[in-house]
């Protein structure tokens, strides 16, 4: 580690509960992974158990969610998610109501703009992706993006990113304008097609994201719109990153040496903020703030040493049971937000909404809330 670095080492052991600060990690009570029933519903026990924590932990959709955003508006508090069929639900308080039933096939993933208002929709597969873009303010659908395999919105959300073939060999990188939908999309640069991601993290500053894999060093490139030129940011063995919503810091998984794995926060140059000695997964974090980050944690952190990540847990190969916490980097305190032991919570997409944190459980795929003041 470089000493000249301001690094701020976490450390979660088992002597931190004799500290009272509650949080035990590496819980003793399970010695192997968890793995739902095989169709992955939720029992009827785990329904009665869930009870008990009302109204601290609510179950908030009547159906599974693929993904989900939260209305931008004073006026409204609407939460929105879409299934893994296509259909998109709107919840407010505690009605729900569906509001398209447009069935799209072989969903692959969501990118909400900054407003809250539109949706990125990928859908299809290998060779025929597809992206729609509905706007949930307005409840209609714009024209399908066609030839397109993966785009990002703007940080203030008025242009898109993505990335079209101009051959087999290669893409190009365009941005359109969606305020003047009349202005010719705007060639950036032409890349080697290696089946990337797009995060336009900065208003001049998209990245390159590839997908993440144990068995690979992945490359994260990123491009300065202004210049069109190209720079590696980082390159590390089974790297997962997760940005903070204005794209100044990240949290970082990746493997290391002896198949053991570190976690740490990054800035967007991809140089380490602070190291964690818990292990997690930045989709099962939130960095709400300069300081703040909520992570749920699985409590066996053995599993980490028995099972090859991030390949195990994105193939859903397998399943924890999470504490949920509130780390305030500053303070260097923990806060514990959940750490009971029913039901089983392996939560995913974090977000904020008033005074409650949601996130999506792996374990029946539904939308939570969980009370935090």
């Amino acid at each position: 580690m470089n000493a000249k670095k301001t690094i701020i080492i976490i450390s979660i052991v088992v002597g931190v509960v004799a500290l009272g600060l509650g949080i035990y990690f590496a819980w003793n009570k399970a010695q192997k992974a968890l793995v739902p029933a095989s169709n992955q519903q939720p029992t009827t026990n785990n329904q009665q158990l869930l009870s008990a924590t009302e109204p601290k932990l609510k179950i908030l959709s009547k159906n599974g969610a693929f993904d989900y955003w939260i209305a931008n508006s004073t006026s409204t508090k609407s939460i929105f998610y879409i299934s893994n069929n296509g259909n998109i639900f709107k919840i407010n308080g505690d009605r729900e109501e569906i509001i398209s039933n447009d069935l799209i096939e072989n969903l692959q993933l969501i990118k909400v703009s900054p407003d809250n208002k539109m949706v990125l929709i990928k859908s299809g597969r290998q060779g025929t992706f597809h992206i729609n873009i509905f706007n949930s303010e307005k409840n209609i659908w714009q024209p399908a993006l066609l030839g397109i395999s993966v785009a990002d919105f703007s940080p203030d959300g008025k242009k898109i990113a993505y990335l079209t073939n101009s051959d087999l060999k290669q893409a190009d990188l365009m941005i359109k304008d969606l305020v003047n939908a009349k202005q010719k999309p705007e060639k950036i640069i032409s890349i080697n097609q290696q089946d990337f991601d797009l995060k336009w993290i900065e208003n001049n500053a998209i990245l390159l994201v590839p997908k993440p894999s144990f068995d690979f060093s992945s490359e994260i490139w990123k491009i300065n719109i202004k210049t069109k030129t190209l720079l590696k940011l980082m390159s590390d063995k089974g790297m997962m990153v997760g940005w903070s919503k204005f794209g100044d810091l990240g949290l970082k998984f990746s493997a290391a040496a002896n198949n053991s794995y570190n976690f740490s926060l990054i800035d967007n140059s991809g140089v380490d903020k602070a190291a964690f000695k818990f292990l997690t997964f930045p989709d099962k974090c939130l960095i709400s703030g300069p300081s703040q980050i909520y992570c749920a944690v699985p409590r066996n952190q053995d599993v980490f040493s028995r099972l090859v990540f991030p390949d195990d847990y994105l193939k859903r190969g397998v399943y924890f049971q999470d504490g949920i916490y509130q780390i305030d980097l500053a303070q260097n305190k923990f806060q514990t937000l959940f750490q009971e032991e029913s039901p089983l919570i392996d939560a995913v997409n974090l977000k904020i909404s008033g005074n409650r944190l949601l996130f999506i459980n792996r374990y029946d795929n539904r939308l939570y809330s969980l009370a935090i003041q």
